[in-house]
């Protein structure tokens, strides 16, 4: 009985002795794969351009002088000091909202007041904040399949819109992000998938100066209509509609970001309304998720500067909510 007692736990401490040592090995190969090879992204050709107006948004906010921790508020002061020091407290694109009534105003001005009183949290006030607003639109592609190994599980990408202004040296604003997951192919659709990659191969070939030495390799597709519908089936099914932007076109079988004219976020000037006649950097982050932790996040500055374009008239347009 002993015996079979203390073989019992000899075998339960040589499979945990295996699971650790599974697990170190794990985050210890893909540490030393990344200091050596230190893989990063293909980025091909990609362009940043704007061709919307420069918008004025305004949108109400609430002002507190009662909650310290509300950290999402700006606070205009302690109450004890009068309406105007308030309003110098607050930052130069927020205006302090008079809801008291007044003699002068008309009977849908006490209406309109009465409402906000009524709704209006007790200890906050009501300002109304008016920010910059430009769109900036994505066009390229850009290539993970170098940062993928074995024990890749995800990678996340975004392109961050940088720029300066009066409140602050640096703003970051995320304009497009998107998540290429690891994927289980059938034998059937990664014979498929190998065959598409063929095709792209001899695309990129055909379009260099040796045109015409692949011009008839790359005339004969490879790939039937119904096997093209298949693999887009496929492909279909792993798309994240909560997450994935419809005009970005997620690769998760190859690792690739395709961006037609993409974007996804707004870039805001959330403190100030200096973003007119700015130049704003976009850059490209991302950060590689494995089986075993996370990797450090990293940057690749692209070089793409865009000025935001001011109106003919200097005047910003007015963002009508859609």
């Amino acid at each position: 009985m002993h015996s079979i007692r203390q073989r019992f736990f000899d075998i339960f401490a040589s499979t945990l002795s295996a699971l650790f040592l599974t697990a170190l090995l794990t985050a210890a190969s893909t540490i030393l794969r990344d200091l050596t090879l230190r893989p990063r992204p293909v980025v091909s050709d990609v362009r940043v351009s704007s061709s919307s107006p420069l918008y004025r948004v305004r949108s109400p906010t609430l002002l507190s002088t009662k909650a310290p921790g509300a950290d999402i508020y700006y606070r205009p002061g302690n109450g004890n000091d009068g309406g105007e020091a308030a309003a110098r407290r607050l930052p130069s694109n927020i205006v302090l909202m008079d809801m008291a009534d007044r003699p002068e105003d008309s009977d849908e001005d006490r209406s309109r007041k009465a409402w906000q009183r009524k709704r209006l949290p007790e200890g906050f006030a009501l300002g109304i904040r008016t920010t910059d607003r430009v769109v900036l639109y994505l066009s390229g592609s850009v290539d993970f399949s170098p940062c993928w190994d074995w024990n890749t599980k995800a990678i996340y990408a975004s392109f961050v819109a940088r720029f300066s202004s009066k409140s602050a040296s640096k703003n970051e604003v995320v304009l497009l992000d998107a998540v290429l997951r690891s994927v289980s192919l059938p034998a059937q659709l990664a014979q498929l998938a190998e065959l598409r990659r063929q095709e792209r191969s001899a695309a990129l070939l055909g379009s260099g100066n040796d045109r015409a030495a692949v011009v008839a390799g790359a005339a004969a597709p490879l790939l039937t209509d119904v096997e093209r519908q298949q693999l887009a089936a496929f492909e279909q099914t792993l798309r994240n509609g909560d997450h994935d932007h419809p005009s970005v076109y997620i690769d998760h079988i190859d690792k690739r970001l395709v961006l037609n004219n993409s974007f996804k976020y707004f870039v805001d000037a959330f403190d100030d309304t200096s973003l007119g006649g700015n130049t704003v950097e976009v850059v490209l982050r991302y950060q590689v998720m494995s089986y075993s932790g996370w990797a450090p996040l990293r940057e690749d500055v692209l070089g793409h500067q865009v000025k935001v374009k001011m109106p003919e008239n200097a005047m910003a347009v007015e963002w009508k909510q859609q």
